[in-house]
This record gives structure tokens, sequence and C-alpha cells, in this order.
């Protein structure tokens, strides 16, 4: 296991306080729908889907960074650190995608939920159209 460095500590206790207040809008979340007795819908769903994408982009990052050299310039690796440093990059961009995009809807959906204007339930299904494509 390698030394944490200074930097690398101070990037895992970023981490540490925004995942903690990720999770703890979550939880807030799910015992508002307790306190008002409503069942969980999709965009709850998608809420859940995109805070484990979190995680394990959170983790996927945090690993690389400590034991495998992300964010160290390319010159100052050796080839293996390279090809290791690409696979963490790969995990992480599905989860980073996967997470972004389950959030972008779950914050349509809820915003259909709210607001049930013929109008407005047209546009954010062309938007979620475009989300779901891109």
């Amino acid at each position: 296991m390698a030394a944490v460095t200074a930097s690398a500590a101070k990037f895992i206790a970023y981490e540490v306080v925004f995942f903690t207040l990720a999770v703890s809008a979550v939880i807030l979340r799910f015992l508002s729908l307790r306190i008002r007795r409503r069942a969980i819908r999709a965009h709850d769903v998608l809420c859940i889907v995109s805070l484990l994408c979190l995680v394990g982009y959170g983790v996927d990052i945090t690993v690389g960074a400590v034991e495998r050299g992300v964010g160290i310039h390319t010159n100052e690796l050796t080839f293996t650190k390279i090809v290791t440093v690409l696979k963490v990059f790969l995990a992480s961009e599905f989860f980073w995608s996967t997470g972004v995009t389950c959030f972008r809807l779950s914050i349509l959906l809820l915003y259909v939920e709210i607001f049930q204007t013929p109008k407005f339930y047209r546009a954010a299904m062309m938007t979620i159209a475009l989300i779901s494509v891109y």
C-alpha cells in the first residue's frame, strides 16, 4: 500500500464530506416519503441508482488517486502504472456517466410530477428522450 500524500488526504477529506452530504440528502428524501406515506416512484429509484454510482465513482477515483497514480503527470509514471490509470479511468467513466444520467432523469421526472401542464410534460419528455439517447 502506498503512503497517502497530503494532496491525496485532502482529496479524501473533501470526498468524505460531500459523500456524507449526498447520503444525508437521500436519507432525508426517503424519510420525507415515509412521513408523507407516499410510495416510491421512478424518480426516487433513479436517485438511489445515482447515489450508488456516486459511491462507485468515488471509490474508483480514490483508489486510483491513492494507489495507482491518478493525477500524476504521465512523464512521472511507468508504463504499467499508465495502463492501470487508464483502466481506472475507463471504470470511472461508466460510473460518472450513469450517475449523472440517472440524476438528470430523476430531476426531470420529479418536475413532471410537480408541474402537470401538457406543454411542460412534452418539453420534459423531449428532454428525457434527448438525455437517454445521448
